[in-house]
């Protein structure tokens, strides 16, 4: 039950072929936490026409429940004030009542967040407001605390701060905790308690070398003098970086320090893509683990139905071997590698004559600082630069120096071999036409991982430390 005293209270306040199948800077991320809330209504006055969709079916008694998207680094609208932080930081929401429901991006700017501290005097409050689709309807929710203690228990410093995940606890504010929905065309209102409340810190995200990085499972994101750091990494294999590459053919990144993790340290890149039109599905998958003996590096390209490929052994530019390779097979080395992902569309006929250009960019010249992947011919096309071949790359792996490749499959094993890459190549009839839109690198056992390179197109590593 809403009171009086409530309601006034409220307005004060790598390669693989067949891509088918000075001082230290740090760059603080940009994260934005997501908070659910939820409860009871309690009370419900229509308006005289009645509410309209989704809301006319609300009454006492029903769940309801909204999660909002809001942008920690928003600047407090009232910096001269002590006792009140108003923030313009919400982006998005989902706001259920009982069967209705609303989902739908929001203008910050229309929002508000508003963190009263010691004001009335001796109170805390947490409000936030937001206007629904279409500005019928608008939503309203405020925590009060009469001990004036809340944000001493959150540690808020300064005391009117935004709050974050682990900075609102729903035991604090036991004097009002409440919601309203008003329409603000034929004056219904719905009001309700707020019995619950969850926090999932959502991804940082972090731009660096051209590309947008977000945090996954755990890991926290630094932009460190250049590079990007890779930390709070976990053992279940859920931590670490998406990378969001657009539209592109090919994708190449650089890490360091994946060698300074135990036996079982792991790293897991998966590209994701558009398969003939249809978006946003996956490519291929290659591993890199500390098996405590050496690094073992499998692929699995089941997602485009490739079950046999070929790995290419390159000594520089000088392919010394193909090796038949399945689905089982897999490659130990004494070093862990850098990794890539490669898409040509298209394919060779396999007897070692070359695929038509692919051209990159459109227009480009030939020559620095564009470069052929190994096993390639740079040539000037019809429309620009182009790179031609007689394989279908999807994952590739190199070293800065020679190291000892051994490749087992099927119970067999070939090698070790001297060599500074190892390219998983698909059958040259594959037909499959695919580009790269994402990569996702997932880490595992391992401190802290830095990725000093990444590039897109279909050039060599441009950008590292």
């Amino acid at each position: 039950m809403i009171t009086t005293s409530q309601q006034r209270r409220r307005h004060m306040g790598i390669i693989i072929v067949c891509a088918a199948a000075a001082a230290t800077h740090i760059a603080a991320p940009v994260r934005a936490d997501v908070f659910t809330f939820g409860g009871t209504v309690t009370w419900v006055q229509e308006p005289w026409s009645g509410f309209d969709p989704p809301w006319d079916g609300v009454s006492v008694g029903i769940p309801w429940e909204i999660t909002y998207t809001f942008d920690n680094s928003a600047p407090d609208m009232a910096p001269g004030n002590p006792n009140l932080g108003s923030y313009n930081a919400i982006s998005s929401y989902d706001l259920m009542i009982g069967t209705g429901t609303e989902v739908a991006s929001v203008d910050p700017a229309s929002t508000f967040i508003n963190v009263f501290s010691g004001q009335p005097a001796g109170w805390d409050q947490y409000e936030v407001w937001i206007p629904l689709q279409g500005g019928q309807y608008q939503w309203f929710m405020q925590l009060d605390d009469g001990t004036g203690t809340a944000w001493d228990e959150a540690g808020l410093d300064p005391r009117d701060a935004l709050p974050l995940c682990g900075d609102i606890d729903l035991a604090w504010f036991d004097d009002v905790r409440d919601f309203m929905l008003w329409d603000d065309w034929d004056g219904g209102e719905i009001w309700g308690s707020v019995d619950y409340f969850s926090c999932v810190p959502e991804l940082a995200t972090v731009s660096i070398f051209g590309l947008e990085h977000t945090a996954l499972g755990d890991a926290t994101l630094e932009e460190v003098d250049g590079i990007l750091v890779i930390s709070s990494i976990g053992s279940d294999g859920q931590d670490g970086v998406a990378v969001d590459l657009g539209s592109v053919g090919s994708y190449q990144v650089r890490t360091s320090g994946l060698g300074d993790g135990p036996s079982g340290t792991s790293l897991e890149l998966t590209t994701i893509g558009e398969v003939d039109g249809v978006p946003d599905q996956p490519l291929g998958t290659t591993r890199v683990e500390n098996t405590g003996f050496a690094w073992r590096i499998t692929h699995d390209l089941t997602p485009v139905g490739v079950s046999s490929f070929e790995y290419l052994v390159f000594d520089g530019d000088e392919l010394i071997l193909t090796i038949p390779a399945s689905a089982l097979g897999f490659i130990e080395t004494e070093e862990p590698p850098s990794t890539y992902a490669k898409d040509i569309p298209g394919g060779g006929d396999g007897d070692g004559g070359l695929d038509p250009c692919h051209d990159f960019p459109p227009g480009g010249p030939c020559g620095p600082p564009y470069f052929c992947a190994e096993g390639e011919v740079m040539v000037q096309g019809w429309s620009g630069c182009c790179c031609q071949t007689d394989w279908l790359w999807l994952f590739g792996h190199d070293w800065p120096a020679l190291v000892a490749v051994t490749v087992f499959d099927g119970g067999t094993f070939i090698g070790p071999f001297m060599a500074t890459s190892v390219v998983v190549a698909c059958s040259p009839t594959f037909a499959e036409f695919v580009t790269i839109s994402g990569a996702e690198l997932r880490l595992s056992e391992v401190p802290q991982v830095t990725i000093t390179g990444e590039a897109i197109g279909y050039g060599s590593i441009l950008a590292s430390a």
